[in-house]
């Protein structure tokens, strides 16, 4: 293969097409342009980012742009993401971590914008009655409600790494210490905020104090002068079983159980976790421990001998038929971690538990065996989990008419809290907090239902005739969870500081200055179910209509003397009624109004209806479309093309987009007459999601390097 370099006295003309990978023709198919529409971006932001916050227009703009396109835009693992969460104050300062935000929150930094009376409810600690300072859970389970209704925060980055600690590494804070489960949480988002692996994100959290405390083999030890291994093997087990879905199916039953399985029980060899005196202001020495481990032979900060190097086992460990290495656990489990996800079972196993968990409880074979190719086209390589679920999330496996998804109590209550939120006025001023209700319904914040085997499942909370029982007697009994419109401020002191007020005109769009019930009623609608409307039905309108023009449900809207009536949607669509509906649609809600008291009843009676809307059928499920048109495909490349390697970079501007830089490391280049520039397989191209292909025109530079005039990203 022979190196091309791209140099010329002249501008030369160039048609080109980049195929980071070959993912999406074996895995995935893009959702075409024509239902690449504005339901289909707010599929997206429901299932991924508990709607997300961002701006109408924004979605609208999300929703001209390819799909493939707008998704990296989207989905993000940075702290911040200012299209999918646009910032409005300091608390972007205070977002790269959940120990930074959950401090923050807490503090009397007079940058803090939380009520001083209302910071306590995010305190890492409390005191007893007997005088001692103990760790406390609901701070921790706060600070994550917090993280994702912040508006300037990326309630993506956190719907993952609460599936991550909460289900796929799951640990309970019932069986280890907040502290550690949330450095746990913080390194993983970390891991993948940097682009990392995922089964290096995964080996982060093999090797977290969390862990170690969850499994208890902190404890474990390989004397290596006697051959002698002391511990227990759960971790070991669920190591391959939980993180990377390797259960064995394929393997002889006595090699992964006694080679397997008791190797990695001793490669989980000295992973003891050291102590600080009165760590976080705590007075009992059982609640000391400090992450991360420390790996070394060393003595702690209460003078403890810790001799994690001498107690794990040194030399080679066969394991899963391959030789794992390294001076310490930290390094073994990091060596295995890497043979453990290019395993048969765990690439056939966990795509289809990624898929399963955020999108599709309906998966079939034609949709399993796309998940499986796109996955095993990245898996291993940075940013892999990333661009997974990028590629999913604009694929027609996600989009299509057969994906039905449950949503959990978590994915439900945590979407319409966070939708419920017009800015961060109200995120620090409206002290109401999905976490009582998520839990009524069986979802605590880091306490897995199921333990370690994780969360309450999306099918547990569809055969759960309680959870709903339980959702629809909140919704009956406290309406004004939703429909709080006024808020006071108070100090520590219980003193009145000031008056938070609900103000849905802020983002709520008007018709000429106007605010007609069917527009805001549709308008809520798609911001909380984000159909389309398709499931807005008779029924669902009238009752939003009467909750926003009269205050009243439809009963009592109708006909006060029968309030209990129940009408047919043949009622509904005929006379009389129909022009008593007609009528309420027609209302102008008044949150416009000069006067604070009609605003405030207007804000009210937003806040019934999506009460209302929170407990029909769709919110409890997402569900996909009829596709209209074919996948956007890249062009083929030319079979006589001569393939070379090339080196270089493109700037490249996009129709309608911001420049971007393309870079090209040992690119497979097709040259013809007919094709002139085909890549694929460019190494480094981060910019591009694997599986993408980018067509158009460039330039090529005296330098060797190529300016895109024209690029269209498939």
């Amino acid at each position: 293969m022979k190196t091309v370099m791209l140099k010329s006295a002249a501008c030369v003309i160039l048609f080109f097409t980049l195929h980071v990978s070959s993912a999406t023709a074996q895995g995935f198919e893009t959702i075409g342009e024509a239902d690449w529409d504005e339901t289909a971006v707010r599929r997206v932001l429901h299932v991924f980012a508990y709607g997300g916050a961002a701006s109408d227009s924004q979605i609208a703009l999300w929703s001209f742009m390819r799909p493939s396109t707008a998704i990296q835009e989207m989905l993000t693992f940075a702290p911040n993401n200012p299209l999918l969460s646009p910032a409005e104050d300091v608390s972007t300062g205070h977002a790269g971590s959940l120990e930074a935000l959950q401090t923050w929150l807490s503090s009397g930094d007079p940058d803090n914008l939380t009520c001083p009376g209302d910071r306590n409810r995010f305190n890492e600690t409390n005191e007893r009655a007997d005088g001692e300072i103990v760790l406390r859970n609901q701070g921790l389970q706060q600070a994550w409600i917090a993280a994702v209704r912040t508006r300037g925060l990326n309630p993506f980055r956190h719907n993952v790494g609460f599936w991550l600690v909460n289900y796929q590494m799951a640990v309970n804070l019932h069986d280890t210490e907040p502290p550690l489960l949330r450095d746990h949480y913080d390194r993983s988002l970390d891991g993948l905020a940097a682009g990392r692996p995922f089964h290096e994100v995964l080996a982060l959290g093999a090797t977290s104090a969390a862990v170690a405390r969850e499994y208890n083999h902190r404890n474990n030890t390989y004397n290596n002068n006697t051959g002698t291994f002391r511990g227990n093997d759960d971790f070991a087990r669920e190591f391959h079983q939980l993180f990377f879905r390797i259960n064995g199916d394929t393997e002889d039953p006595a090699y992964h159980e006694d080679v397997t399985i008791e190797h990695t029980a001793w490669a989980l060899t000295g992973l003891q976790i050291d102590k600080v005196s009165n760590a976080y202001g705590t007075t009992l020495n059982r609640e000391w421990w400090v992450a991360p481990i420390d790996f070394t032979d060393h003595t702690d900060e209460t003078g403890r001998s810790i001799l994690n190097a001498t107690r794990n086992y040194q030399g080679n460990l066969e394991i899963l038929h391959n030789t794992i290495s390294g001076a310490t656990a930290e390094d073994k489990l990091f060596d295995l971690a890497a043979v453990a996800i290019q395993h048969p079972e765990s690439l056939a196993n966990l795509p289809v538990e990624i898929v399963n968990f955020f999108a599709d409880d309906n998966l079939d074979v034609e949709k399993t065996t796309a998940i499986q190719e796109a996955w095993s086209a990245i898996a291993g390589t940075p940013n892999d989990l990333l661009h997974f679920i990028r590629e999913y999330a604009v694929s027609t496996a996600f989009h299509g008419a057969s994906t039905l998804k449950y949503r959990t109590a978590f994915q439900r209550n945590m979407t319409i809290y966070n939708l419920n939120t017009v800015d961060n006025e109200e995120t620090y001023g409206n002290t109401f907090s999905p976490r009582a209700p998520m839990l009524e319904q069986g979802a605590d914040v880091f306490v897995p239902a199921h333990d370690v085997f994780g969360g309450q499942t999306s099918l547990n909370a569809a055969n759960n005739p309680n959870l709903f029982q339980e959702a629809y007697n909140r919704a009956v009994d406290y309406p004004a969870n939703l429909a709080r419109t006024v808020d006071v401020c108070r100090d520590e002191n219980d003193v009145a500081l000031g008056t938070w007020r609900k103000d849905w005109a802020r983002v709520i769009p008007t018709t000429g200055g106007m605010y007609p019930v069917a527009e805001v009623g549709l308008w809520l609608w798609n911001r909380f179910v984000g159909d389309g409307g398709r499931n807005f039905g008779t029924l669902e309108r009238a009752n939003v209509a009467a909750l926003l023009a009269t205050g009243m449900d439809l009963g009592f809207a109708i006909d006060p003397a029968a309030p209990e009536t129940i009408y047919s949607v043949t009622q509904l669509s005929s006379e009389p009624l129909l022009t008593a509906l007609t009528n309420l649609q027609s209302a102008n809600l008044e949150l416009g109004s000069a006067t604070t008291s009609t605003r405030q009843e207007a804000n009210r009676r937003i806040g019934l209806a999506i009460n209302f809307i929170s407990m029909t059928p769709a919110m409890f499920v997402t569900e996909g479309t009829e596709l209209s048109q074919a996948p956007i495909l890249p062009p083929p490349i030319d079979p006589d093309a001569e393939p070379v390697e090339l080196n270089g970079a493109i700037q490249a501007v996009e129709a309608g987009g911001p420049p971007k830089t393309i870079t090209l490391s040992g690119a497979t280049v097709w040259i013809s007459p007919e094709t002139a520039l085909q890549f694929e397989d460019s190494a480094g191209a981060n910019e591009l999601m694997p599986g993408q292909s980018a067509s158009g025109t460039a330039v090529e530079n005296t330098d060797g390097s190529l300016t895109a005039i024209s690029l269209e990203i498939y």
